[in-house]
């Protein structure tokens, strides 16, 4: 059960819930919780909990709760909807199903991993016998995922991992009808799981045709997939309401289906607009929620990077698209945030936009350390477009500043993004330091010189002016990170 959970988590792409007039509404539940064996002294203090919204700026929210002395932990939440959920605790991962206006508690083993983490979870309260069935179904599902799922990076012929994604799929309809008649279900989640076989198998050829199916240099991609493997995966079910209860299916489509498309069709990145979105190729009136679903995504995409020129571009069809349904205030509301943010960004007091004298890499990194007057120096290099860069800006970064600011510089390189977009975003998360644009120009030599390899990459240098650490995993949220500036002060002030 772990395993998939893990799987179905790790493909959403993770942070915040939108701030919008749907979510005014009072829709919170509690979650209550004891921790049996939980030794204070560990380094899990919280126990986090991941709430989908479909109509959020993120697909969900990450919710850090604090465990008492004794185990215990309270949270009123908003759940926008009826959904499947995950909560995490010392690297166990497990679901938890929920809904608006309603009380559940929770009881599990600190001491448990894995499988025997689920099976120590005790539900009580209205919610407990859905979560109950759940946990039996997924229990008893006798699969060997993970082997399932590692045959992809491996299995060069798409047939066979067509045969297999059938089998897999017939063998969980067995499975599940026999549940079915076996058990009295619940209804929601009987809608749960028939959503899930409904878009399972499209879901898994999806993603070994994205992310693992690679073709010769002269060999043409759709042909080595094959027809039928198209077919199937072109040949999805009609999207109802009710289906979003499995957040699969507000996530797979986006995330999945339009890069497959753009490699199908040899598109350039480039005009993916204004083939997919420009054109009656996502216009499914048969399906018209799966429309719905494409263009929010990439509309919220781009409001989220501060962008209103999709929306401006498109708006006629964006218009009657979702015109009358749940998201058009939604758009509306996010947009209004976005285009007064462009017009008029509100920096934090302590951010500097600067510019440097130097016009070469090696100039700059020398300005960079001239600059810090002998302390240790931290450079954050981003992009505005960059998901994992904000996540950070959002969550990590205040923090590790907020630790080391008296003796640490902070400095922020904006590269390969577009200059509109680099002053609402500092706005937008309030990063207080010092703040640079790379034009591309420079991006080339500097991203050479400071090992850029893919954004964010993060610089330490010492104080005697040597670049000593570089790359993603020295990131604000890594506790390395912390340790690694607390030495380099260290080392210096003893010296």
């Amino acid at each position: 059960m772990k395993k998939l959970i893990i799987f179905l988590f790790c493909s959403i792409i993770i942070f915040s819930a939108c701030n919008n007039k749907e979510e005014t509404t009072s829709r919170f539940t509690t979650i209550t919780g004891n921790i049996a064996n939980y030794n204070q002294s560990d380094a899990t203090k919280y126990v986090t909990f991941f709430i989908y919204n479909y109509l959020g700026s993120e697909w969900y929210n990450e919710v850090k709760v604090p465990i008492d002395t004794s185990g215990n932990f309270k949270i009123n939440i908003d759940i926008p909807h009826k959904q499947k959920a995950l909560f995490s605790f010392n690297n166990n991962m497990s679901s938890l199903f929920l809904a608006p206006n309603e009380q559940i508690n929770i009881k599990f083993d600190a001491n448990k991993k894995n499988e025997e983490f689920d099976k120590s979870i005790v539900f009580k309260g209205n919610l407990s016998k859905i979560n109950e069935q759940y946990q039996k179904y997924s229990t008893n599902l006798k699969l060997d995922l993970n082997t399932y799922y590692s045959s992809f990076s491996t299995e060069k012929s798409p047939e066979k991992i067509y045969h297999l994604t059938d089998s897999i799929a017939n063998l969980k309809n067995k499975y599940t009808q026999a549940f079915f008649k076996n058990n009295t279900i619940d209804k929601d989640l009987v809608h749960f799981i028939n959503t899930d076989l409904k878009i399972s198998k499209i879901k898994d050829l999806l993603q070994y045709a994205v992310f693992h199916h690679r073709v010769k240099k002269d060999e043409d991609y759709g042909k080595s997939l094959g027809e039928n493997y198209i077919n199937a995966i072109n040949n999805f079910d009609t999207f109802s309401k009710k289906d979003f209860i499995n957040e699969s299916l507000y996530n797979t489509f986006p995330n999945y289906y339009i890069p497959f498309l753009r490699t199908l069709k040899k598109t350039p990145y480039n005009q993916v607009d204004s083939t997919f979105y420009g054109t009656n190729f996502l216009i499914k009136e048969d399906n018209p929620l799966f429309t719905k679903v494409m263009f929010y995504d990439r509309l919220k995409n781009a409001l989220k990077n501060n962008d209103t020129l999709f929306y401006h571009k498109y708006k006629k069809v964006i218009d009657s698209i979702f015109e009358n349904s749940e998201y058009h205030e939604v758009i509306k509301t996010n947009y209004a945030i976005v285009r007064n943010r462009l017009i008029n960004p509100q920096l934090p007091d302590k951010a500097e936009l600067l510019t440097f004298k130097a016009n070469t890499a090696e100039g700059i990194l020398e300005e960079i350390i001239k600059n810090a007057n002998g302390k240790v120096i931290y450079i954050d290099n981003w992009a505005t477009w960059c998901g994992p860069c904000k996540s950070q800006f959002k969550s990590a970064t205040p923090k590790l500043k907020k630790e080391f600011s008296d003796n640490v510089e902070f400095v922020y390189l904006c590269h390969r993004s577009n200059k509109s977009q680099y002053k609402p975003t500092i706005a937008q998360f309030k990063v207080e330091g010092k703040h640079y644009f790379i034009n591309d120009e420079l991006n080339k030599n500097l991203a050479k010189l400071l090992n850029i390899t893919g954004y964010p990459t993060y610089n330490i240098i010492n104080k005697k002016g040597e670049l000593v650490h570089s790359g993603f995993e020295f990131r604000p949220s890594i506790p390395k990170t912390a340790e690694i500036l607390t030495q380099l002060i260290k080392e210096e002030n003893e010296n």
